[in-house]
């Protein structure tokens, strides 16, 4: 465009030395002539306009020329600010996402065929060396640390008294004693013949003589068996009863009792300080890196899977709830102008702050390579505008002539 705009010039300049040289002969040239010479004072006029622009014409410091790279910082300020105004203010960007579903078509660039899995496959390339910044000691340090200190804040006797409560109040406790039923019976009968030994030891010898150790004996052992027997057919028995209020009592002093949490918070004391519980807490979390180290390195890793599972039903569950879509649009797009709106005028001072940072050569290069071609369509407008208004007032002077 530029080599166009020089060449009309070029054209201008030809055109009238050749028409002023033969207009003598042939008269009707003046016209020719005269649209030539505005058109060569317009042509240089629009030229030193937009060079003045960008550099100094014939590299003469002439005043008010070489704009741009004389007012670089202060053309960066403008349009960082222009930008933050007109650009990223709140109105603006919540018109401009208003209608946008981003969640829709997110979840339909996720569920393309085999886009999961690729997107699964990636994650998990990328998973051991993010394990393997894990595995330092101070990691290892911090996670006991937290570990410990979430610990120590628990209230031992209240969670335990809430655990309790609730395990009773489901009656989920009762299968647990159904069981120690069962065991009390298995007990009974497997310290049968020592419990007839204590009662043999305890008895007289006149006494055993006539058999009253057996008879005695035989009375205890029954006796227990029944009461076994009935409580384990009787859901309702008074002694399971007298139990369940036994535990109800006790979950409810755990949570009340002064005496309770001293006890208990003297034995947490206890359990953390202990040195085989502290090597367990520090070596799980090497055992979890472990294994999900084997995992990922296994042909068909089950984290690879179920990543491709979950992204996969994420993508499916968002293209067919529109409710949920519109919730995360409504979110996501209130983020958007939230984000606009704080760093709008960091942004802004970025563009000004990178623009003063460029050398002036840089900066003019860059203005002038985006908007230098409408510049010589100015030029090559100048040539010709100023060829018709040369016409225009020849046309005049030859009829005040």
């Amino acid at each position: 465009m530029w080599r166009i705009a020089t060449g009309l010039l070029a054209l201008m300049v030809l055109v009238f030395f050749a028409a002023r040289w033969w207009e003598p002969r042939f008269p009707v040239l003046g016209w020719l002539r005269a649209f030539a010479e505005a058109g060569m004072v317009g042509a240089l006029a629009d030229w030193f306009a937009v060079t003045a622009l960008f550099r100094h014409p014939l590299g003469l410091p002439i005043p008010h020329t070489a704009i741009v790279p004389r007012n670089k910082n202060r053309i960066g300020r403008n349009l960082g600010e222009f930008v933050a105004q007109n650009f990223l203010a709140p109105g603006v960007v919540r018109e401009k996402v208003a209608g946008v579903d981003f969640i829709e078509a997110l979840a339909g660039w996720l569920g393309e065929a085999g886009r999961p899995r690729k997107l699964a496959e990636r994650v998990g390339e990328r998973l051991p060396a993010l394990l393997a910044q894990l595995e330092g000691g101070e990691v290892r340090r911090y996670l006991q640390a937290s570990v410990n200190q979430w610990l120590a804040e628990i209230d031992l006797a209240r969670v335990a008294g809430e655990l309790l409560g609730a395990v009773t109040a489901t009656g989920r406790h009762r299968g647990l004693v159904d069981q120690l039923i069962a065991e009390l019976a298995r007990l009974l009968a497997e310290y049968e013949p020592s419990i007839r030994a204590q009662v043999r030891d305890k008895t007289a010898w006149y006494w055993r003589s006539v058999g009253l150790d057996t008879a005695v004996s035989d009375r205890i052992i029954a006796a227990a068996e029944e009461v076994i027997a009935d409580m384990a057919r009787d859901p309702d028995h008074p002694w399971r009863q007298k139990l369940d209020d036994a535990l109800a009592r006790l979950a409810e002093d755990l949570k009340t009792s002064d005496e309770y949490r001293r006890q208990l918070a003297a034995f947490k004391a206890e359990l953390l300080a202990n040195a085989a519980l502290q090597r367990q807490i520090a070596g799980a979390w090497d055992a979890v890196l472990g294994a999900l180290r084997a995992d990922l390195a296994q042909g068909d890793s089950l984290i690879v899977r179920q990543l491709e599972h979950g992204i996969a039903e994420f993508a499916a569950g968002m293209l067919r709830d529109a409710t949920a879509r519109a919730r995360l649009n409504r979110w996501l797009r209130g983020v958007i102008v939230r984000v606009a709106e704080s760093q709008r005028h960091e942004l802004g001072g970025l563009i000004a702050d990178t623009v003063e940072r460029w050398d002036a050569r840089t900066f003019t290069e860059r203005i002038e390579s985006y908007v230098g071609d409408d510049l010589q369509y100015v030029r090559i407008n100048g040539t010709l505008i100023g060829g018709l208004v040369g016409l225009g007032i020849h046309a005049v002077s030859r009829l005040l002539g």
